[in-house]
């Protein structure tokens, strides 16, 4: 489910767990992939990105149930343009909770190298650097830059901390590179995320479109 470029109540999303958990069977290893993140948005709410709650237009009052409450931050004519919204970590606690109920696993998904505009707009809007974290532009991640690596887990973190009880996999992207072109550093990049995700128990997932290495 895309909720980056689409946006999905809590009970929609709630629905489609049904619809798993209905097909597929309680415990029977169906899963919800949670594509959070992409150019268009960052569809979940994080301190490091300083999309919170608290920074967020909220389109009901505080007598609606945090459920059916719907956060929206403006980005003030930054490149992303106008409001997008987003789940808080109560609403993400909230389908973590309902999934484990049901049976079914939550499958987070931080996309990187490319893809990740809706990342950068938010750090911009911020006023924090970037110059460190992307490479050629404003859609990917520089994974050669220790800082890069870092600033990824921290994301990983804020998200595991939520997702963590009903979750075994966690997806890291990983397609589009051009940037960086050069398949051992890719290859670095994705063996040390592995390693810092299965230090929290979770087996990385990925997706990758890069060009195939020259034969000798």
């Amino acid at each position: 489910m895309d909720i980056a470029r689409n946006y999905y109540t809590v009970k929609e999303i709630k629905q489609y767990i049904d619809t798993i958990s209905t097909n597929i069977g309680k415990n029977n290893g169906g899963f919800l992939h949670l594509h959070i993140s992409d150019n268009e948005n960052y569809g979940v709410e994080s301190k490091v990105l300083g999309q919170t709650v608290g920074s967020a237009n909220v389109s009901y009052n505080s007598a609606v149930s945090e459920e059916e409450r719907v956060y929206t931050y403006d980005h003030n004519g930054a490149a992303a343009g106008g409001e997008t919204k987003f789940l808080s970590t109560e609403q993400l606690k909230i389908i973590v909770g309902y999934a484990r109920e049901k049976g079914v696993e939550i499958v987070p998904e931080i996309d990187s190298q490319g893809h990740a505009k809706g990342i950068y707009n938010l750090l911009a809007e911020q006023g924090k650097s970037v110059e460190n974290i992307f490479v050629g532009g404003d859609t990917e991640i520089d994974i050669t830059k220790p800082d890069a690596v870092s600033f990824m887990q921290s994301l990983y973190d804020e998200v595991i901390a939520v997702t963590k009880p009903v979750s075994q996999h966690f997806h890291i992207g990983g397609d589009e590179f051009y940037s960086n072109p050069d398949n051992g550093a890719f290859i670095s990049y994705v063996n040390t995320m592995q390693a810092y995700l299965e230090e929290k128990g979770l087996i990385t997932r990925i997706e990758t479109f890069a060009k195939k290495p020259k034969l000798l």
